[in-house]
């Protein structure tokens, strides 16, 4: 296995999140950050593409342009509105 393919296989922790995008569609579903990662960290990085897997539900994962995000939620269960930390892109 090549080095880029062992780094694309570490661990990840599932963040359940609500995506807001530019259009006014929004997402809610799972973004898996590599250990020891932030949020902010994905947001940062030089891929231009988030894959969001489905929070319910057999839908298919669903990729999105970090270009046309205008805010993600993270949902955190047991607050009043499942936990809302928002970080704004616009």
């Amino acid at each position: 296995m090549s080095e880029s393919a062992i780094e694309q296989h570490k661990e990840t922790t599932a963040i359940l999140v609500s995506v807001l995008m530019h259009d006014g569609s929004r997402y809610r579903g799972y973004i898996h950050l590599p250990e020891k990662h932030r949020l902010q960290d994905l947001l940062n990085d030089p891929r231009g593409f988030i894959p969001i897997e489905p929070a319910a539900g057999n839908d298919a994962v669903t990729i999105v342009a970090k270009h046309f995000i205008v805010s993600i939620e993270e949902l955190r269960e047991g607050s009043p509105t499942f936990g809302l930390s928002t970080i704004s892109l616009s």
